[in-house]
């Protein structure tokens, strides 16, 4: 009898390892395969690198708010110091990293809805979660960004604190609570699925079922859990606070201009049938399900009906939207997602609280300055809305098809998988082709920046964007020093070409501009006009806006050329640098030796 026990557990444990060794090759083949296909097409000097610029940074010995002013925790450019340790191209890696975190956010948020282990998915839950990991991505640029950050770690570690409060293991939950807090120091808006977190902890049926330590005990397992949920943001400021940069962070951190996500509720900027056959359709589903127990069999196939409808419906929305950028059909999603939590609370009598979750997620990843719709998560969320629509019928459905269907059903699952994924695959690449991310459209993006530089190799722009770089990197050449600015965009630069960038600002945009931004910006002009040994060039060509709308940029320029002054401060800097004026390409600057 043991011997057939350890022959069943070491069959166990093989399936399991090829199961879980299948996952990291889609996952890896599906990141690297959009990277080549969509990622490496288009680059914004503006965004592209904006993050890796303050990694760079980070690695060179700055200190987060003393030496780099951010108006957000710099969670993210830490996170992204493993970049640079990645072999190959360090924009290409980085693309292909945050791929990567985009196909794990979308498995975490699947693992929390449907509650299944991920040795337990078959070909048709993998095909539809790598599907919707494709559209999360939709026409946003691949490319190192707070958002996708904070999305995967509250993913996982959501995922983290269920799975381990379900299973009864304290480490894997308490993993997860560190997850948690990890994403709080991405960006202030995920700072609540900290606080959702806890909540699990304290009122998941897991813990309301099991036998729970009492008194003395009690307390002491919430104090460790706190201290779990705390320690990377106790860590982050302890540093910061030696370090002499504490009054920055409190400044900076609650200096910025706040979001409150009030485009999701703005109903009457929207198309109304959408929306009037949402709420009719969910009304339907309601009604259909509470015939079930008196009619049986014919209420089931009316409501797999309605998923039907509800299905197209989605994909319509998708194709017809093209998967724009902070679009409208994210809001809509989020509204069909809204309803179908209201449909499965009515037609159940509890709350559905783990997709409800990701309706409270979807609003936080809209809580942005210039990305108020929650499009990262569209894939995410009509899948979960799907999910619910389809009800009890949906899923006793797929499981008697998985146990009688055998190797047949396998096989029909996965083609029908691939069929979704290709198809999802061709949507985006399409949206993309038309608008790839603040560049040319794709028959326009014949020139690669490898050419520039090895750290650009295998991205690829249209020929003004490119001389725009080239000419950065051949006024760096020309004008040597020990110190470079190149305002006001153009974090990528720093990294790319392996230059430090004086200013505390990465990018002094007016919203970034936060506490004391302006007058230091201006005290180190100062401290640079005294020392010496710098370069500091100004655009005259806008960087996004200009390149993205094909704006030739120019040969030369004269040294007096106006220069692009978001915020009123470049002029003013340039006014206070006495050095020698130059004009490099389409930039005039100021260097000193």
């Amino acid at each position: 009898m043991s011997a057939d026990l350890l022959v069943s557990t070491h069959s166990s444990r093989k399936r399991r390892t090829w199961v879980l060794l299948a996952h990291f090759g889609w996952i890896g083949l599906l990141a690297l395969a959009v990277n080549l296909r969509v990622g490496r097409f288009g680059f914004s000097p503006t965004d592209q690198g904006f993050i890796l610029g303050t990694s760079w940074r980070l690695l060179n010995g700055e200190i987060p708010h003393r030496d780099i002013i951010s108006a957000r925790p710099l969670g993210s450019p830490l996170l992204h110091t493993f970049d640079f340790l990645l072999p190959g191209p360090l924009f290409f890696m980085s693309n292909l990293v945050s791929m990567v975190q985009i196909v794990l956010l979308t498995i975490g948020f699947a693992a929390l809805v449907i509650r299944r282990s991920l040795l337990r998915w078959g070909p048709l839950l993998t095909g539809l979660v790598a599907a919707a990991s494709v559209i999360n991505l939709h026409t946003h640029g691949l490319t190192a960004w707070h958002t996708v950050d904070g999305l995967m770690l509250t993913a996982c570690g959501l995922w983290a604190v269920d799975a381990g409060l379900h299973a009864r293991r304290t480490w894997h939950y308490r993993a997860g609570l560190v997850l948690l807090c990890l994403a709080a120091l991405t960006k202030q808006s995920f700072a609540p699925a900290a606080l959702i977190g806890l909540l699990m902890v304290l009122l998941h049926p897991s813990v309301r079922g099991a036998r729970r330590p009492e008194g003395a005990a009690w307390w002491r397992h919430r104090l460790i859990d706190l201290l779990c949920l705390a320690a990377p943001g106790l860590v982050y400021l302890g540093v910061v606070t030696i370090a002499g940069g504490l009054p920055d962070l409190i400044a900076q951190l609650t200096g910025a201009h706040p979001a409150y996500g009030q485009r999701l509720f703005e109903l009457g900027e929207l198309p109304q049938l959408p929306l009037l056959l949402m709420l009719a359709g969910a009304v339907a589903v309601i009604a259909v399900r509470l015939l079930v127990p008196h009619i049986g069999t014919p209420a089931r196939i009316v409501e797999l009906g309605a998923l039907l409808l509800f299905g197209i419906f989605v994909v319509r929305l998708l194709v017809n939207s093209e998967l724009s950028r902070a679009g409208d059909w994210g809001i809509q999603l989020w509204w069909l997602l809204v309803l179908a939590c209201v449909v499965d609370a009515v037609s159940r009598r509890r709350l559905p609280w783990r997709p409800f979750i990701i309706v409270l997620v979807a609003w936080m990843s809209s809580l942005s300055w210039g990305w108020d719709s929650p499009t990262f998560l569209g894939g995410t969320m009509a899948l979960t809305a799907l999910y619910l629509l389809g009800g009890d019928t949906l899923r006793r459905l797929g499981d008697t098809l998985a146990e009688r269907g055998g190797r047949a059903w396998a096989l029909s699952a996965g083609a029908l998988a691939l069929v979704i994924v290709l198809l999802a695959g061709l949507l985006l690449a399409d949206s993309h082709d038309a608008a790839p991310y603040r560049d040319r459209p794709q028959g326009e993006l014949v020139a690669d920046l490898g050419e520039v530089d090895p750290a650009l190799t295998g991205i690829r722009t249209n020929i003004n964007t490119f001389t725009y770089v080239q000419q950065i990197d051949d006024c760096i050449e020309r004008y040597p020093a020990g110190r470079v600015a190149v305002l006001p965009d153009n974090a990528f630069a720093y990294p790319a070409f392996g230059v430090h960038n004086p200013f505390p600002v990465e990018w002094p945009r007016p919203l970034e501009l936060v506490a004391d931004s302006r007058e230091r910006m201006l005290e180190t002009a100062d401290r640079l006009d005294r020392e010496g040994d710098y370069l500091v060039l100004f655009q005259t060509i806008d960087a996004r806006e200009g390149l993205e709308a094909g704006k030739q940029v120019p040969a030369t320029v004269p040294e007096d050329a106006k220069i692009i002054d978001y915020a009123g401060l470049e002029r003013a800097i340039k006014g206070r640098l006495t050095g020698q004026r130059i004009s490099c390409g389409s930039f005039v600057g100021v260097w000193s030796r």
